[in-house]
């Protein structure tokens, strides 16, 4: 009797893992798909989006509104950058310091001209020119996000895909497809 209440107790240990290794894959499977998703989305690569979205859940924002907020900011900066005598143009170059910094944006990935300019926002010391800034590449939304933004802007890509290796959060694009 003892040893039938013994495999018992092993039964229900043994359903017990299978059941969290299911759930843990089907939360790891779901991560690569939100990951894939954003990266068809905003054109910033699975590897960055993955140092991102650690990045989101540390700060305790939301991935999906960062996605939103990035492929906004993507599609402005594009405006700008082909556009240089409309306003979103005009902005540009004067918070990238000229015309032929704003052409030189123009020739990055799109990855890496949303770090640029989100370097170039939160490197200005007002809090406000910051605010009307972002609220002009990112829309109103940035709000919700303005602390993974300003991660982005101060320390760029590699600590956060750091911090997402670390976490064992990493995804490059073979495994988020």
């Amino acid at each position: 009797q003892a040893a039938a209440k013994d495999l018992m107790y092993l039964g229900a240990g043994a359903a017990a893992l299978v059941t969290g290794a299911v759930l843990l894959a089907e939360k790891w499977a779901a991560a690569g798909t939100a990951i894939f998703d954003a990266s068809e989305k905003t054109g910033i690569s699975a590897s960055k989006l993955s140092g991102l979205r650690a990045t989101t859940q540390v700060l305790d924002e939301s991935f999906h509104s960062l996605t939103v907020t990035m492929s906004r900011m993507g599609k402005n900066i594009a405006i700008g950058v082909d556009q240089p005598a409309g306003e979103l143009g005009k902005t540009l170059q004067r918070l990238m310091g000229g015309q032929q910094e704003l052409t030189r944006l123009g020739l990055l990935p799109m990855e890496e001209r949303i770090a640029a300019v989100t370097k170039k926002i939160f490197a200005l010391n007002d809090v406000g020119q910051q605010n009307i800034l972002l609220t002009a590449m990112a829309g109103r939304g940035y709000n919700e996000v303005r602390s993974t933004l300003r991660e982005l802007g101060i320390q760029g890509y590699d600590p956060l895909i750091a911090r997402a290796k670390q976490l064992g959060q990493y995804f490059d694009e073979q495994s988020a497809a």
